[in-house]
């Protein structure tokens, strides 16, 4: 329905991104390595579908932040 309800607040919420469940962050971490790790590029495509149908609202346009405005 695309809705998910976050564990602190328990009220659905559109536009939040559920990647794992767990109890925290270290039942399902995005990474899990030992040393120094930079992170250069993380995209995520989010798109809110009427019904079943399919048409992202930016086809072919890059909306990429670089990780200089992310610092």
């Amino acid at each position: 329905n695309g809705t998910a309800s976050p564990p602190r607040h328990n009220v659905p919420r559109i536009g939040r991104v559920v990647i794992a469940r767990g109890r925290d962050a270290t039942d399902v971490p995005l990474l899990h390595s030992f040393g120094p790790h930079r992170l250069s590029l993380f995209k995520v495509w989010t798109y809110e579908q009427e019904s079943n149908l399919f048409n992202p609202p930016h086809r072919g346009v890059d909306r990429t932040a670089s990780a200089q405005m992310l610092a």
